[in-house]
This record gives structure tokens, C-alpha cells and sequence, in this order.
């Protein structure tokens, strides 16, 4: 159950930044994302930000040197938190 709700979560990530309709609304939204991600501790925000390059976690966690689980519990900690703040 959890691993599909952490790729429902990515999902809806890549869903919310292709929906941007125009320029305007991009870059709402892309300061609104900026602001959350300074908020989030540095290690989760580095695993968030190469996920939304569009990275495998397994990728992520060979280039951090850290476990795939680990990286799958911060991407769902961070998509938890953003969720939480209204993004």
C-alpha cells in the first residue's frame, strides 16, 4: 500500500507542474514551490529537487550514497508536507 501511495503522490506532482496553464500561472507556482522546498530540511529537499528533474530514487540514492527506502521515506515525507501546505 505504501509504495503505491508514494507513486500516486509523485504523480500528482508531475500532474500539478504540467497543468500550469501559462506563463503566469508557471510562475506562481514555481515560487510557491521554491518557498516550500527552502522550508524542508537539506537532505530532503536535495532527494525532492532531483526527483522533480525527473531522477529515479534509485538513481537519488546511488548519487547520495544513502538506502532506496530512505529515499522513498523523504520524497513521501516532502510531497506530505507540501500537501499539508496547501501546494
Amino acid at each position: 500500500m505504501k509504495r503505491e501511495h508514494s507513486k500516486i503522490c509523485l504523480q500528482d506532482a508531475r500532474r500539478v507542474t504540467s497543468s500550469w496553464q501559462n506563463e503566469s500561472d508557471s510562475e506562481y507556482y514555481r515560487q510557491r514551490l521554491d518557498g516550500l522546498l527552502k522550508l524542508l530540511p537539506p537532505g530532503r529537499r536535495k532527494i525532492i529537487e532531483l526527483k522533480l528533474q525527473g531522477h529515479t530514487a534509485e538513481f537519488i540514492s546511488e548519487k547520495l550514497n544513502i538506502k532506496h527506502q530512505t529515499v522513498r521515506n523523504q520524497l513521501f515525507r516532502a510531497i506530505e508536507f507540501m500537501r499539508n501546505n496547501n501546494f
